[in-house]
């Protein structure tokens, strides 16, 4: 059996490897099985990214005693490009989104482009950085309502459709 059993085709690469650069890139090509869902007359596909569910990550109660401390800096940056089938187009975007405050930095982008095969592609680019620091018990609605934003925008789907 396939360890993720959805996943028809994984290929991953390390074009910079050899250059010692850090942090290194890594690039992954994946086949999905069942990837879009139907919306009426329309399907929507996910973004293409690994969620960060900061919410799972970071958030277990709704109000604290003791501050949290963020011993370690999380972040990253992220991109993916969703190839559309042949036959189909976007018909609606996910809306980006640009977050600053004292709990980090986060920015969601969305851009179209042309597969140089035909069709059309959808890129997502996500950069994130949450800093060491400890959050306050009276700053905690707040690093909640941050961590809610970033879910919400990455819980978007790119709405396709037909186009015969």
């Amino acid at each position: 059996g396939r360890p993720i059993p959805y996943l028809d085709e994984v290929a991953l690469d390390f074009p910079d490897l050899e250059s010692a650069r850090l942090p290194f890139c890594a690039e992954f090509s994946l086949r999905i099985r069942s990837f879009l869902s139907p919306q009426g007359e329309r399907f929507s596909c996910p973004l293409g990214l690994m969620p960060l569910k900061l919410q799972t990550a970071f958030v277990s109660e709704a109000k604290r005693k003791l501050p949290i401390h963020l011993e370690e800096p999380y972040g990253s940056r992220s991109r993916s490009a969703v190839k559309l089938p042949e036959g189909t187009r976007c018909a609606r975007l996910p809306e980006g989104l640009t977050l600053q405050s004292g709990f980090g930095t986060y920015s969601l982008a969305f851009a179209r482009g042309a597969d140089p095969a035909g069709g059309e592609t959808i890129e997502a680019t996500r950069t994130y950085l949450i800093p060491p620091q400890d959050v306050a018990p009276e700053d905690y609605p707040r690093f909640i309502e941050f961590c809610r934003a970033v879910d919400q925008a990455e819980g978007q789907r790119i709405v396709l459709e037909r186009t015969r």
